[in-house]
This record gives structure tokens, C-alpha cells and sequence, in this order.
């Protein structure tokens, strides 16, 4: 599991939190970081350790933020350079509060 919401305060420790949980490999960065770094970072070590899935949560955004969508199109992008094909599959999480 990658952490790649890395402005929200506490989005990383809980995240890790859910991956020990898990018994998951976790994979972060320092607050502020790049978040397709993180991406990049987490598909290398899950490759390095055999692993067959990696999940990346990254930050909650709107399609009106045009930076925060093009943050998107970049871990997209750098997962794709580390993984050909990917990624696989992409999951959007709604909550009540998006209308």
C-alpha cells in the first residue's frame, strides 16, 4: 500500500494503521513529498519484493482542480513507466459530501 496523499495531515499514519492490519507492506514518504514519487516508489518495492498488488491511495480531489487532476495524469504516468500496462485498475471512492 502506497501512501500518496502526502498533504492531508495524518492521511499516511492511518493508512498505515489499515496496512499493518492487513499484514500489507507499506510504503510512504515525508508530508509534502511528491505524491508520484510515492507511486513510483511503492510499485518498485512491491516488484523488488514479489508482490502481485499494489494499491495507492492518493488525496481527495475535484475535477474543477485542474492541478490536482494533472497530479493524476503523473502518477498514472510514472506507474505506467515502472509497470507496462498499468495500472490495471482504478477505483474512485464517493463519498456523501461530493453531492
Amino acid at each position: 500500500i502506497g501512501a500518496a496523499d502526502t498533504f492531508r495531515a495524518a492521511a499516511g499514519e492511518q493508512l498505515e494503521t489499515w496496512a499493518e492490519r492487513a499484514g500489507a507492506d507499506f510504503v510512504s514518504s515525508q508530508s509534502g513529498a511528491d505524491p508520484a514519487a510515492v507511486a513510483y516508489d511503492s510499485v518498485s518495492a512491491a516488484q523488488s519484493r514479489e508482490r502481485d498488488v499494489v494499491i495507492i491511495d492518493t488525496a481527495g480531489r475535484l475535477h474543477t482542480q485542474d492541478h490536482l487532476m494533472d497530479e493524476l495524469r503523473k502518477i498514472h504516468r510514472v506507474i505506467g513507466q515502472r509497470e507496462p500496462g498499468a495500472p490495471h485498475e482504478v477505483l474512485l471512492t464517493i463519498d456523501a459530501t461530493t453531492g
